[in-house]
């Protein structure tokens, strides 16, 4: 699968904005670290299909998290991304295998 780069570019900016919001810390990176970390994992994202705003949002979150290889380290959200589900449903599996991790954790 090819992936269109010109999309993860306009995207980038959207996702990062969306991370500011949510967390002090990725508020806190430069500009140049922020979309360093988020070029490749927004890649991956959109190799999975993942090519929307909330969806590709919500597999940044996750490696935010969890780290940007996630969806090879942890055997449940790869066997997601790797589904034939679509893309807002492979985003919903994520968000609850992610809330599980928050859940689990006490936090």
């Amino acid at each position: 699968m090819l992936v269109d780069f010109t999309a993860v570019e306009r995207l980038l900016e959207t996702v990062a904005t969306r991370l500011r919001e949510e967390f002090p810390d990725a508020a806190a990176l430069p500009d140049s670290e922020l979309l360093a970390f988020l070029r490749p994992v927004l890649r991956r994202a959109a190799l999975f299909g993942l090519k929307d705003e909330d969806s590709a949002c919500t597999y940044a979150l996750c490696a935010w998290l969890t780290g940007e290889d996630f969806a090879s380290a942890f055997a449940e959200p790869r066997d997601i991304c790797n589904s034939k589900q679509t893309a807002q449903d492979k985003a919903h599996a994520l968000e609850d295998w992610l809330q599980g991790l928050i859940d689990a954790s006490g936090a």
